[in-house]
């Protein structure tokens, strides 16, 4: 009996616990969709302008997605959790791309209006894994 019980465990178990790179996309486009909602927060409570800045990560610059106080980003956002400025770091498998990337990116004004709407794209190159799309409303900085 103990054996049969093993066995199905092996089968089902071990194949979901070999693949991560779902798991990952799906983490990652939830520290994008809380990095935006965070941007939008943080424009209201400074009384400023923060800009997401999505550009793709290379050897000397490991950020997928930064928020940045100043156009040309040499001011950033304090990350609360690392004291350090915000950046996410895509997992291997994972990528992150916008309709329109371009080096303004994507600003909340200071009552926290985005400058359009804007959309995430996290893709993975895990088999069988899909997109995920993140949607920021034009109007009210909604993501969705």
């Amino acid at each position: 009996m103990v054996i049969v019980l093993l066995a199905v465990l092996s089968a089902v178990a071990v194949p979901r616990l070999a693949g991560r790179s779902a798991f990952e996309s799906r983490a990652f486009a939830d520290e994008v969709a809380s990095a935006v909602r965070y941007a939008q927060r943080t424009a209201i409570a400074m009384r400023r302008n923060v800009t997401v800045v999505v550009a793709t990560p290379g050897r000397d610059n490991p950020c997928a997605l930064r928020l940045c106080i100043t156009a040309d980003c040499s001011q950033q956002v304090v990350n609360p959790a690392t004291s350090q400025a915000f950046c996410l770091v895509p997992p291997p498998s994972v990528a992150l791309a916008t309709d329109g990337a371009t080096r303004t990116g994507l600003q909340f004004d200071a009552s926290g209006r985005p400058s359009g709407a804007q959309t995430y794209t996290v893709s993975s190159t895990g088999a069988g894994v899909d997109a995920r799309t993140l949607t920021v409303e034009a109007e009210t900085g909604h993501v969705r």
